[in-house]
Parts: C-alpha cells; sequence; structure tokens
C-alpha cells in the first residue's frame, strides 16, 4: 500500500508510533467539517482528546477525599496509573520511592503548604523542573498564588477543579510537549451561573451522573460537622482555624455542581484574612444560608427521587 511506519521516543517519556497510507478518497464523500485532532497536537497529528495516557504514573497530592475521588477517576479513565498523598510528609516519601511522570500538588496541605513541598523535591536529586513535572492545584487564581508556585519550583498551576480537559491540556503540554502553550491558570474560565445545584456542572466535572449524585452525597454529609468547626473557631476568635476549615471545605465543593456554595466559601476565605470579625461573621452568615439552602434543595431531590421509584 506504499505506507511507512515512524518511530519517535523519549527516553523515559515514551514512544510515538506513526503509520502513515496514502489512500484516495471514495467517490460522492464529504470530508467531516471538523478535525478530530486538538489544536494541542495539531502540527504532529498524533493525539487528540481521548488519546490514552497509559505510560504515566501520576503522584496525586491532595487531602480532600472528594478531590481525590474525582481527579483518580479521570486520571484512570485516561489511562494513568495513581498515587495519592493526604499529606507533604508522605508525598516527599513517595517520591523518594517511585518515580513518577507528573506530580499534581494542592496548595493547601495538613502539615504543611505546597510550596514548601515542591522546594524539597526539588532539592532531591533528579527531580528538577525539566525532568519532572510538578503542577499546583490551588483554589484561588490570583497573581500571588501563581508566582508563589512558580517561585517554588512548580511548572504550572491551574484552577479546581480538576476537569478532563484540564487534565488532558496538562497531559499535552507537560507529558507529550509537543508545543508551548500559555499558563493553564490563565486559559481556565470559570463558570458564573449561581445556582444552588448545577446537575449539568456536576456531571461535567465527575464524568457522570453516578458520580456526580456521589459527590453531592459525600457533601451533603460532612456539610453539617464542618458548620459545627466553623462555629467553634469563630466562637474562639481562631481565625487561622477557621481559614483551614473553610479552605478545605471550598476544596470538596470544587468538585461537586454547587456553584452558589462555592462562591459563598470562596468570599469567606477571602474575608477572613482580613482579620475583621464584623465582616467575617456576615460573610460566614452568607456561607450557612447557601449551606442550609443546598442541604434543603438536595432534601426535596432526594424525596423526588424516591417518590419517582415507588411509581
Amino acid at each position: 500500500m506504499n505506507g511507512k511506519i515512524e518511530v519517535k521516543s523519549k527516553l523515559n517519556k515514551g514512544s510515538a508510533f506513526i503509520c502513515t497510507i496514502p489512500l484516495e478518497l471514495a467517490a460522492n464523500k464529504q470530508l467531516p467539517s471538523k478535525s478530530t485532532i486538538t489544536k494541542t497536537g495539531e502540527k504532529h497529528g498524533l493525539i487528540n482528546a481521548t488519546t490514552p495516557l497509559v505510560s504515566s504514573h501520576i503522584l496525586l497530592v491532595e487531602d480532600n477525599l472528594l478531590a481525590q475521588k474525582i481527579a483518580t477517576i479521570k486520571l484512570k479513565k485516561l489511562g494513568c496509573s495513581v498515587d495519592i498523598s493526604e499529606t507533604g510528609e508522605k508525598a516527599l516519601k513517595l517520591v523518594r520511592q517511585t518515580r513518577y511522570d507528573l506530580i499534581l500538588m494542592d496548595i493547601g496541605l495538613p502539615d504543611a503548604d505546597g510550596y514548601s513541598i515542591t522546594k524539597s523535591i526539588r532539592e532531591q536529586k533528579g527531580n528538577s523542573i525539566d525532568i519532572l513535572p510538578i503542577i499546583g492545584l490551588t483554589a484561588h487564581t490570583n497573581h500571588k498564588n501563581k508566582s508563589q508556585c512558580i517561585e517554588s519550583g512548580m511548572n504550572d498551576v491551574i484552577a479546581k477543579p480538576l476537569t478532563l480537559k484540564l487534565i488532558q491540556e496538562i497531559s499535552h503540554k507537560y507529558l507529550y510537549k509537543y508545543t508551548k502553550t500559555d499558563t493553564l491558570l490563565e486559559n481556565h474560565k470559570k463558570k458564573n451561573a449561581q445556582k444552588t445545584i448545577d446537575w449539568q456542572l456536576g456531571i461535567e466535572i465527575s464524568g457522570n451522573k453516578k458520580n456526580a449524585l456521589n459527590m453531592l452525597q459525600i457533601l451533603t454529609d460532612d456539610l453539617p460537622n464542618e458548620q459545627t468547626l466553623m462555629e467553634a473557631a469563630i466562637q474562639q476568635n481562631d481565625f487561622k482555624e477557621l481559614q483551614f476549615i473553610v479552605h478545605r471545605l471550598y476544596g470538596g465543593i470544587c468538585y461537586c455542581g454547587a456553584p452558589s456554595l462555592k462562591k459563598a466559601a470562596a468570599e469567606l476565605e477571602n474575608i477572613i484574612q482580613s482579620g475583621d470579625r464584623n465582616k467575617i461573621l456576615t460573610s460566614y452568615s452568607s456561607l450557612k444560608n447557601e449551606i442550609n439552602n443546598l442541604l434543603e434543595e438536595y432534601k426535596k431531590f432526594q424525596e423526588t427521587e424516591k417518590m419517582v421509584q415507588q411509581k
């Protein structure tokens, strides 16, 4: 058939096999109007949005259970193997024991921040910035966070939640390295919808309806306890503890279709930094209302689903 096969290979990165076969177009057939090759891989014609990352071993440094579940589901869907670390200390231990292709690093960890952990990883032999990509995961996409991430030795930083599209962009940029693009954070577009429960958003983030329901169930089960902890911190004027709790809560909300609650949590976390008790109380009151709205709406949804199943 007068075809040819090419092989492109990089040590410790993987190989690409290219098969070219010249064929004539069938008569009276039109080509698809849209290319199936993504813009990132268009130059080389090697990858598209569903290209498996079979050889990629990823370390996810994340303490939030919801974030762990969603990220793992999406990474495995693309063929990655995933190790999870809930703490910075465990992450350092895993990096010493295992050779990873890429690290996803949460900024807010219970025992240390992602900046210091990244610096420690970079100090280890063989973990330079051009060999081991480290991508920061942040709840707040401001310039200060981005600068701190880059200065600590991270290759890039993205905004939560970690969607399938973002994972594909990461893989194309740092695992395949076919093209240079702008920072992923700058390309990430936020959704402005402010619904109590946005099912379409939840399915988009988690991958399917079953996962979306599961994530929302975990969140609603956890909200009363988190609310109790926040109120205790406020009564004790322990704003440092309050910020830690709200940051952890926000990390979980990002992986659920709850935009109104997400916005209220983000606003409270920012206001806590001011140390103004009155502003903090006002912002917490708004968050509390959104928590109640979410729990009430989810309860109604469950009752409706139960009635449908009984018919």
